[in-house]
């Protein structure tokens, strides 16, 4: 088993309609790519929010009676969390799971990835830990029973709307065994495989995301258990991705350091993507807007470009774009940038009828997926929730005003 679990002694709570699986664990030197392209450090933030989301839940466990009895909040963590300190030097994850190991809403996992490929110091290596809140929807994940397993983020605190929506799911929603909350914009980062060929991007569809996806059906007995041999059946796919990491961390101390790491952003969504491709789940989604997508579409595709057009030869394939999407002076870049400034999607349309050169451009494939349907995207104009409408980031006022809204609301 590449994963150890130790369950809690006492005797679950049984037949819930929904368990929350999360995971939080401690990641020293845990970066992020941010909008203005560079790196932020998030450690502490991140740190930060996962107390909060857990004092949220705990508030609402007191405060909500309906999320008292039809709720429990599964916390898968590892021995990492120990060696975390604040920027003052106090330690808070001792105290924080001995109160939540005495709390009944809660049950506390604690899990080991073990050999060497999955281990790093006192926890695990990269974010890993992601994928480990998948295991409440295999079959063989012990109690509590649930009608469903709702695999969230740490970080985030859910809404009322988003409640909702998974006690109707719960009940019974026809032909649909996984929800998730996606975007077409999903795509960019998450999508289930690389294309191969330009004619195939326009076939793909939005993917799921891991911390906004629920199972009514859950995965095989002892899939769990398969997942290090299936990361190694996946490699050669999750090898060909390498190309991304230049384009997003150009930074060469982070950019190498990056290259060949398997367990970074997007690995969850990746594989969560294939195991639903194989599987037999059918699969149901709340459309939704991402802040900035179209704007967040360009950003990624002038990363990809400019990567491009610095190396050497490989830029000659920039320069026939150019000619061939009518770029003055030939410069591909600032001819994007000039549509990006607009963040319009229907300008870059026409684009799409040269997906044989943007392929051998080398931008990945997932961004090619949102151009080959700029056209219909640009044309959508249905008013999709924003996904602010089901979670919040988690700050305390945030979280606090969610309780309120949870509490006053007649299931």
């Amino acid at each position: 088993m590449w994963c150890a679990f130790r369950f809690p002694p006492d005797a679950p709570r049984q037949s819930v309609d929904v368990l929350l699986s999360l995971c939080v664990f401690h990641r020293p030197a845990y970066t992020k790519f941010v909008a203005d392209g560079s790196l932020e450090d998030v450690t502490h933030k991140r740190q930060a929010q996962f107390q909060a989301v857990l004092a949220a839940y705990e508030r609402a466990f007191e405060a909500v009676p309906w999320f008292r009895h039809r709720v429990v909040v599964r916390v898968y963590f590892d021995a990492s969390l120990a060696t975390y300190a604040t920027p003052e030097g106090a330690r808070p994850w001792p105290a924080t799971l001995a109160r939540l190991h005495a709390h009944p809403g809660f049950q506390m996992v604690e899990f080991r990835a073990d050999g060497a490929r999955f281990r790093e110091g006192a926890g695990h290596r990269g974010l890993l830990g992601t994928l480990v809140r998948f295991h409440a929807a295999c079959e063989d994940a012990p109690p509590p029973a649930a009608r469903v397993v709702a695999v969230v983020d740490a970080d985030s605190f859910y809404t009322r709307d988003w409640w909702a929506r998974q006690f109707a799911f719960a009940a019974g929603t026809p032909d649909v065994d996984v929800l998730g909350f996606t975007s077409p914009f999903e795509l960019m980062f998450h999508a289930a495989a690389e294309v191969a060929r330009p004619e195939d991007v326009a076939r793909l569809k939005p993917t799921l995301k891991a911390g906004f996806t629920s199972f009514r059906k859950r995965f095989p007995a002892g899939f769990f258990d398969a997942i290090a041999a299936d990361l190694e059946r996946r490699r050669p796919h999750l090898r060909a991705l390498d190309a991304l990491r230049p384009a997003v961390y150009p930074d060469s101390r982070h950019g190498e350091a990056r290259l060949f790491e398997e367990f970074a952003y997007g690995i969850d969504e990746l594989l969560l993507n294939a195991w639903l491709t194989e599987s037999a789940m059918r699969v149901g989604t709340v459309d939704l807007r991402r802040a900035g997508g179209p704007a967040y579409f360009f950003e990624r595709l002038l990363a990809f470009l400019r990567w491009n057009a610095g190396v050497g030869g490989r830029s000659e394939t920039c320069k026939r774009l150019a000619a061939a999407v009518g770029a003055k002076d030939g410069d591909l870049v600032a001819h994007v940038e000039r549509v990006a400034a607009t963040a319009d999607l229907a300008a870059a349309a026409p684009w799409a009828t040269h997906m044989a050169l943007w392929t051998q451009a080398q931008v990945d494939g997932r961004i090619l997926a949102v151009l080959a349907n700029a056209a219909a995207l640009a044309k959508n104009k249905r008013r999709l929730p924003a996904a602010s409408a089901f979670l919040v980031d988690s700050d305390a006022n945030g979280s606090e005003r969610i309780v309120q809204d949870m509490a006053a609301w007649a299931v």
